[in-house]
């Protein structure tokens, strides 16, 4: 039988495990689902206990299946995920439902009178992938075990934020700093009352000041970005259907797109409408456009559109947005716009960290002492930098190579991996956020679920035509 080993078990290897079971049929591929988190089968946004953290997207866009749009609200309502509060399409539920959802969908997929027999979970981390003679990979497990595949995916997910370059390698080795802001231990390493200072002012800092706060922590809490930007909350009422990119035609500068889309926002609120329409209505055109864009044209999205993208197009429950005004007009969240300049730690090693940035505008330096520092900076994206393992491996192998915009890895239209030569490696694929050099809008569920159909269908391809070939061989 041949197999699919698919390394990352989140939100994108689940999905593409799910869609292997499900569009496979009985004579199907064994399916590696490789996970080295404890976290099987949520991946970091899904794993969080915090009632705090709620989905960004409403109920009735997350179904798991491109072609059951009600599919995640239908399941909400047969299981009662959350109480006795009335669900429907436009609610915003807690990240941990939705990954106990993803969870249900994988069991059900594994325990398939199809797919019986077919679905491992190995709860272990993949360090190297080989290239085989025969056309297959090892997958070396950090137990030192291999399983050898047909195809390998890779659905890593996230990077963690890269270090400030601003901070001393004391500071980072320190208790002080925290890495990887989904840890969310680090509230019962500080005094309550004590000043923690954020880098970042995204979605990734508004989690760790609702969990903060949640946690019982009453200090005031510092959250430092180049513009100070937040993001936009959700509208409280679902979006209206619209069709704008018709009535604008984008020309692939997005200068003038740019133009194009700000006239189209004055027209659409003149009329009543709500902003929010068209950001939204630009979502089933946002991968092709982007690959329509010349890669100057994406670096300079890259440069100065990407932040105000951000922040309108990943927006926040209302319940969330709430919480967080209230927190700005208490004093307790001060947002700072500016450029860090420094972090060191004081004489004391037990006492407080230095933090020092250069308001924007201004050439005068700023200094504030904090208890701690919370990388919230987004995600890491330079595969020469990654601190994966697996990723080094790989490189060093040729068997991948980096997109041109280095924020991920380099794939074709179809998932299909880029070797370091600039072919297709046979085999092995990716998708989520380790692509988002090639589609740009490939983190939300939304665009994921797409994906892993797609890369799904391509792996069971590959697999299809390697069996011709090897019959067609045995047969002469």
């Amino acid at each position: 039988m041949q197999s699919a080993a698919i390394i990352g078990g989140g939100a994108s290897g689940l999905l593409t495990a799910i869609q292997l079971l499900r569009q496979g049929g009985h004579r199907g591929p064994r399916v590696y689902l490789i996970e080295k988190q404890d976290t099987f089968g949520f991946g970091p946004a899904y794993a969080t206990k915090d009632p705090s953290h709620l989905l960004n997207v409403r109920a009735g866009n997350m179904s798991a299946f491109p072609g059951q749009p009600l599919h995640f609200v239908e399941w909400l309502q047969s299981n009662c995920a959350e109480g006795a509060k009335p669900i429907d399409a436009s609610s915003f539920v807690t990240r941990q439902t939705y990954g106990r959802y993803l969870r249900s969908l994988l069991r059900e997929a594994a325990t398939g009178v199809d797919a019986a027999g077919r679905f491992y979970a190995v709860p272990d981390e993949a360090v190297s992938v080989e290239a085989l003679p025969d056309g297959r990979f090892a997958v070396r497990l950090a137990i030192g075990k291999d399983i050898e595949a047909n195809c390998v995916v890779l659905a890593m997910g996230n990077a963690p934020p890269d270090p400030p370059a601003a901070a001393d390698s004391s500071v980072l080795a320190s208790r002080h700093y925290v890495g990887d802001p989904w840890s969310l231990g680090f509230p019962q390493s500080v005094d309550a009352n004590s000043t923690i200072f954020i880098l970042g002012t995204g979605l990734t800092m508004v989690d760790a000041v609702l969990s903060l706060v949640r946690l019982g922590h009453r200090g005031p809490i510092a959250a430092l970005s180049r513009r100070g930007l937040l993001p936009r909350r959700h509208a409280s009422t679902a979006p209206t259907e619209i069709s704008t990119v018709a009535a604008s035609p984008l020309i692939s500068n997005v200068v003038a797109d740019l133009r194009s889309m700000r006239r189209a926002l004055r027209e659409h609120c003149l009329r009543g409408g709500d902003w929010r329409d068209i950001i939204d209505a630009l979502r089933p055109i946002t991968v092709s456009y982007w690959r329509s864009l010349s890669l100057v044209e994406q670096q300079r999205f890259l440069r100065h559109l990407r932040p105000w993208w951000d922040v309108h197009r990943h927006r926040l429950a209302p319940a969330a947005a709430d919480e967080l005004d209230a927190l700005i007009a208490s004093g307790r969240l001060k947002l700072l716009r500016g450029q860090l300049s420094g972090i060191s730690l004081s004489g004391d090693p037990s006492g407080p960290v230095a933090v020092s940035w250069r308001a924007r505008g201004s050439a005068t330096a700023l200094k504030m002492h904090a208890s701690m520092i919370v990388n919230c900076m987004g995600p890491g994206g330079d595969p020469s930098r990654s601190p994966s393992e697996l990723t080094r491996q790989m490189l060093g192998a040729g068997l991948i190579k980096p997109d041109a915009l280095n924020l991920g890895l380099a794939v074709d239209s179809a998932g299909r991996l880029i070797n370091r030569l600039g072919f297709v490696q046979p085999g092995l694929f990716a998708l989520g956020p380790i692509t988002r050099g090639t589609f740009w809008e490939i983190t939300a569920i939304p665009d994921i679920r797409v994906k892993a159909a797609e890369v799904a269908a391509a792996v069971l391809l590959r697999l299809q035509e390697r069996a011709h070939t090897i019959k067609g061989k045995s047969s002469s």
